[in-house]
Parts: C-alpha cells; structure tokens; sequence
C-alpha cells in the first residue's frame, strides 16, 4: 500500500490556488493585448516583433510568480 504525499484532502483547494496565483498574469496579458495598436504605432514594430512582445511578456510574468513568493 502506498501512502499519499498530500496532506491536503481537497483537490480543489490546490487547484483554486493556482488559478488565484495566475490571475495576474492573465490580467496583464489582457491589459498588454489592449495596448498592443498603440505600443504598436509608437514603437513602429514589425509583426514579428508584436508577436514576441505578446508571447515574451506573459511569460516573464508567470515565471516571476515564484521569485515574489506569490
């Protein structure tokens, strides 16, 4: 018989708590697409250049959520 590592008896909280730390992630990525024509028109970028402001953004954000203790 193989005991659990979990001392937690309700999946669901676990996964409550993910969800609540990547809110702000996708909050920021919801602002950054918003933002995206102007910051587009301001800096004159490429597609190429939006689609890694896009992409490079929302990762940054979610690998930071562990350095903050989040």
């Amino acid at each position: 018989m193989t005991k659990r590592f979990s001392k937690c008896k309700n999946p669901w909280v676990i996964l409550g708590i993910l969800i609540t730390c990547f809110v702000p992630v996708v909050i920021d990525a919801t602002v950054l697409h918003m933002a995206i024509p102007s910051l587009t028109l301001d800096l004159k970028a490429t597609g190429n250049q939006v689609l890694w402001m896009l992409d490079i953004y929302s990762l940054f954000m979610a690998g930071l959520l562990i350095p903050m203790g989040y």
